[in-house]
């Protein structure tokens, strides 16, 4: 995963989001995905990226999507904010 350019994509469970996330991925980014509902764990599963529940709202959340994409890939490339 190291080699592949890194975008965090909240609010990526479907809709605009998840239109955005499969858009990203198909251009070649290992994507990390977080929502609210839960959808960004299944779309991420589909695109080969990480997806977990959480809200733009809690501190813990975002840190937890930041230090998974971290840990896994030592880097960020891409922020979106949806």
């Amino acid at each position: 995963m190291k080699d592949k350019k890194t975008a965090l994509i909240t609010a990526a469970g479907r809709g605009i989001g998840g239109a955005i996330a499969t858009e990203v991925a198909g251009d070649g980014y290992q994507v990390f995905l977080m929502s609210a509902s839960g959808g960004a764990e299944k779309l991420a599963a589909e695109l080969g990226g990480v997806g977990l529940t959480g809200s733009v709202t809690e501190t813990k959340d975002l840190a937890k999507l930041v230090d998974q994409a971290m840990t896994a890939t030592g880097r960020i490339d891409a922020v979106i904010n949806n």
